[in-house]
């Protein structure tokens, strides 16, 4: 019985022994661990098959900061000046991997920033399934892509680096930041991965993620490995189903490279600052938190993407945007890329942004419109027709609505071509026409073959009214005796200012008269003098007669246009039947503008 007690004791002691062992030797500093991932190159213990890299993998480890000195190297210290000298000296290492590196099942120092420096990995990077991650890559340049994979982070920055191809998927982080970054071509084994040559990066969260997400002033450049049969850009993929707290993109430049949202579910912030995107933006399944800034621009367009075409280039060559016949007959597409739209376009209207909810509204109008056109080439009745038209014409004179001022620009281009229109139409407003000038021909030749002055004329045309005035002085005067002082002095200023006016006109006409004599009369010099004044003077009486025609036209114009109504249409002939059209015109047009107008002051 003792013997039996006594082995299973020793077997006990052993097995302690052993574990303990074990786990002490899984334990490695941060300094090893950078020493063996480099290093390795130099043993190639293990014979590969040609044409295949070594591999090196960390499995089962527990990584750690153990020496304070040589572990301080890759410490992501906050002293500035240890810093520099960490940068300086890992510069100075010129570290280079040349075989893949596998990291999988491995412990992190938790709460512990690790800091891996000025590194090229020639190969594919692979970190699965590792805990209690805090660390951040800087200048690093990931020729043959990193994978990061079903993990546990606190923190992960990417800090001026280069990636050929990145994978972070289904890891549980609390922040991923990424900035000063460049994209490349992809080189990750599509095999292993399940993803296409074309994807340069693809952030896919968990269903219930908390990670906040920061691309900062990263470059996209375009694709160099595309070929006949494949000339899909390159594409970087945000989101997979799965949700995240934040998203921040700021100075980004996606002009070379589609940025696919995919099913992004945000739930706090979502923040877009100085970001070009030259791609359609994916919004099926998007779901945007009601804290979101991301401005409207004349170059976002938006789209959904058709699943026949999953595993076809056109995919993301041939977005789904409401264009051609091709494309409206999917009427559930259509339907989702308006969803999208109307999400945009509400949360701009709950922000106050109106600049970009007019813009957005504009834009899902215009796919509206496409779909009305559609439907008119299917089924010609009236009714589609008027639909049609009235969504086209509202596109063009007030945006949708959204433009009062540029419905009112195109209000005062009709007045003013109807005015022109006018212009050479009598009007009884100035009754301008051919009668009226010969009339004032033949007193411009009875000025010049007469002993007439300017003068002459001027009494002879107001002789009634003068003489009227001359009768209301004379009977004043008459009447002075026979009637209260007080009426009698309240007579004698309206009698003076009355002839006041004709006074100081025959004093103008008496002294600008420069012919004085006939015209057969005069000598050579004072022809030419005096003719040229006569000429002047004929121009600038034309001139004001076109002036003041030219203000009635306008005048005519606008009163017509805005039907504001003057009994007896003041024009006659052709033009009257026009300016009843004019009436209608503006009435239709103000009407529009009215409500263009009060849908801006109640921000739509």
């Amino acid at each position: 019985m003792y013997k039996g007690l006594f082995c299973f004791l020793f077997t006990l002691l052993f097995y302690v022994n052993a574990k303990t062992q074990v786990t002490e030797s899984d334990t490695i500093s941060i300094s090893d661990f950078v020493q063996e991932m480099v290093g390795f190159d130099t043993l190639k213990a293990t014979p590969v098959p040609p044409g295949k890299p070594y591999s090196q993998r960390f499995s089962n480890k527990k990584i750690r900061f153990v020496d304070p000195e040589k572990d301080m190297l890759y410490w992501n210290v906050m002293d500035p000046n240890q810093a520099a000298i960490n940068d300086s000296v890992t510069k100075a290492s010129n570290y280079k991997i040349n075989h893949q590196v596998s990291i999988s099942k491995c412990e992190f120092h938790k709460n512990q920033i690790l800091l891996l420096n000025h590194m090229v990995f020639n190969e594919t990077v692979i970190i699965n399934d590792v805990s209690d991650f805090a660390g951040e890559f800087k200048n690093c340049d990931f020729k043959g892509g990193l994978y990061i994979l079903n993990s546990d982070i606190s923190l992960i920055q990417f800090t001026n680096c280069k990636f050929n191809g990145l994978r972070f998927i289904n890891n549980e982080a609390d922040q991923l930041f990424i900035t000063k970054c460049t994209f490349s071509d992809n080189q990750l084994s599509a095999q292993s991965t399940g993803s296409f040559s074309y994807e340069s990066g693809r952030i896919q969260t968990p269903i219930k993620g908390k990670t906040q997400i920061l691309i900062d002033d990263c470059d996209f450049p375009k694709r160099n490995n595309i070929s006949e049969g494949d000339i899909t850009p390159n594409v970087f993929t945000l989101g997979g189903g799965g949700r995240v707290k934040d998203v921040f993109l700021q100075k980004n430049d996606f002009s070379n490279q589609v940025f696919d949202f995919v099913g992004l579910k945000i739930e706090d912030n979502f923040y877009v600052d100085e970001c070009e995107f030259g791609f359609p933006i994916n919004v099926a399944g998007i779901s945007l938190p009601q804290n979101t800034n991301f401005r409207w621009n004349e170059k976002l367009k938006l789209c959904v993407r058709d699943p026949s075409k999953m595993s076809k280039p056109s995919f993301y060559t041939e977005p789904y945007m409401g264009r051609g016949e091709k494309e409206l007959i999917k009427q559930t597409l259509f339907d989702e890329l308006i969803s999208g739209y109307n999400m945009f376009f509400k949360m701009y209207k709950n922000r106050g942004d109106l600049e970009s909810a007019n813009a957005c509204y504009v834009q899902m109008k215009s796919v509206q419109t496409r779909m009305l056109e559609y439907k008119y080439n299917k089924n010609k009745t009236l009714n589609n027709y008027f639909n049609l038209k009235i969504n086209e014409f509202l596109a063009y004179f007030c945006d949708y609505g959204t433009n009062p001022a540029k419905s009112l620009i195109i209000s005062m281009y009709i007045i003013l071509y109807f005015s022109i229109f006018y212009f050479f139409f009598y009007s009884s407003w100035d009754k301008i026409n051919r009668g009226f000038f010969i009339r004032k021909y033949k007193r411009l030749t009875e000025y010049l073959t007469s002993n007439k002055n300017l003068e002459d004329f001027y009494n002879e045309k107001k002789s009634e009214e003068i003489a009227s005035f001359n009768n209301f002085k004379r009977q004043t005067l008459e009447s002075k005796k026979n009637m209260p002082m007080l009426l009698h002095l309240m007579a004698w200023p309206l009698c003076r200012f009355s002839l006041l006016k004709f006074k100081v006109s025959q004093f103008i006409f008496r002294n600008s008269d420069v012919l004085k004599e006939e015209w057969q009369k005069q000598s050579r010099s004072k022809k030419i003098m005096k003719g040229g004044l006569i000429y002047l003077g004929v121009f600038i009486y034309l001139l004001s007669i076109v002036i003041l025609r030219g203000i009635n036209s306008i005048a005519l114009s606008i009163n017509t246009f805005s039907t504001l109504g003057f009994g007896d249409i003041p024009v006659t002939g052709i033009s009257r039947y026009v300016a009843i059209i004019q009436g209608f015109i503006g009435w239709f047009l103000l009407s529009i503008f009215s409500v263009s107008l009060i849908s801006q002051i109640l921000q739509l």
